[in-house]
């Protein structure tokens, strides 16, 4: 760190610039798959052309896995509220000693409402 500041110092701050500007490229790709999302309605959003917007751009190429878990989240969020999409959970009683802690108090069993 203390030979790329002095090179920084040294250069007028070349170091620091090269820095912002990969900051600035990465933050306009960004920017750019956000526009195309906000300025889309549901019928003419591509998803494919959303997808390969970042699998074509060098710098969100890595984020690739994290916009697929975005959309399957998205999908099963729109299904879900669409059919009113209700879950249950139930305890087996003969199971309910695992709720316990060993001085008697069953915080978890409290908070399910059991």
């Amino acid at each position: 760190m203390s030979v790329l500041g002095k090179i920084n110092r040294e250069t007028g701050g070349s170091i620091e610039a090269h820095i912002y500007s990969r900051f600035i490229d990465r933050h306009s790709q960004l920017h750019e798959a956000l526009e195309y999302c906000n300025t889309s309605s549901p019928k003419n959003f591509d998803v494919k052309k959303f997808i390969d917007s970042f699998r074509y751009e060098a710098g969100l190429k890595r984020s690739l896995d994290k916009i697929y878990e975005i959309i399957v989240y998205a999908l099963f969020s729109a299904l879900a509220e669409a059919m009113n999409l209700q879950v249950k959970i139930s305890v087996d009683e003969s199971k309910s000693d695992l709720l316990y802690r060993k001085n008697g108090v069953k915080p978890l069993a409290l908070a399910m409402g059991i």
